[in-house]
This record gives structure tokens, C-alpha cells and sequence, in this order.
């Protein structure tokens, strides 16, 4: 592969932008789109990419332990603005199924007892006396 054509993978990998990728390759082109798609089409290029992007997907995807740790932080961290706690929260939430019907058994249940309350457990009726 030509030192040229590694440099555009570079940069695609960077933008994800073929045309942008020739240009900032230093590729002398009046059509940097369909030069950067033919290049995409080249089995060495694609190799190329495809190795490139194995090697670096671990270090600018994040994974979920990241993202659980973001997430976390932001709902703990004062120096955020209070809507984004509270969004943080509940997308923590979503993720846990924290408001999924289908799983509140699942969940503890509070129960709190008073000598005046009856005695509540999951699935037991309260009747009136009318």
C-alpha cells in the first residue's frame, strides 16, 4: 500500500469522511469523494482499516463498565449542573429497570410497620369497611 493511501486510512478512520480523508491525505484530486470511495474498495485498504480498527476500537469506544462509571459519577458529582444528575439518574435507572413493571418483584419492597397498619406484602388486598 502507498504511504499515501495509509495516510488517508488515518485520517477516515479520524473523520469517517472519504472525501475529507483524500484531502487531509495530501491526495491531488478534483474529485476527492469518488477517489476516497475507490479507495474504500480496495482490498489492501480495507484489510488495512479493518486491522486498524481492531487495534484501536478498545481505546476510543467506551465499553459498558465506562459508561456505568460515567453515569455514576455525574448522579454523585455536584460540579454537574442538576438536570444532568437527574438525567444521569434516570438513564441509570432505565438501565437497571427501575421502572419496568415486569420486574418490581424482583425489586426489595419496603414495607413499613406501625401498630395502627396492616401487615403488606407483595400481592395482598387492603379491603375497605364502607
Amino acid at each position: 500500500m502507498r504511504p499515501q493511501d495509509e495516510l488517508f486510512c488515518e485520517q477516515y478512520i479520524l473523520t469517517r469522511d472519504a472525501a475529507k480523508a483524500v484531502r487531509e491525505a495530501g491526495i491531488k484530486t478534483n474529485r476527492p469523494g469518488k477517489y476516497g470511495r475507490d479507495l474504500l474498495n480496495k482490498p489492501d485498504v480495507v484489510e488495512y482499516l479493518k486491522a486498524r480498527w481492531k487495534e484501536i476500537k478498545g481505546t476510543i469506544i467506551a465499553d459498558q463498565t465506562e459508561v456505568l462509571l460515567f453515569l455514576s459519577d455525574a448522579i454523585r458529582n455536584d460540579h454537574y449542573k442538576i438536570s444532568d444528575r437527574l438525567k444521569a439518574a434516570e438513564i441509570m435507572a432505565k438501565i437497571y429497570k427501575m421502572f419496568d413493571d415486569s420486574t418490581a418483584m424482583d425489586r426489595p419492597q419496603i414495607v413499613i410497620n406501625t401498630p395502627s397498619a396492616p401487615q403488606l406484602t407483595p400481592g395482598s388486598v387492603i379491603e375497605h369497611e364502607g
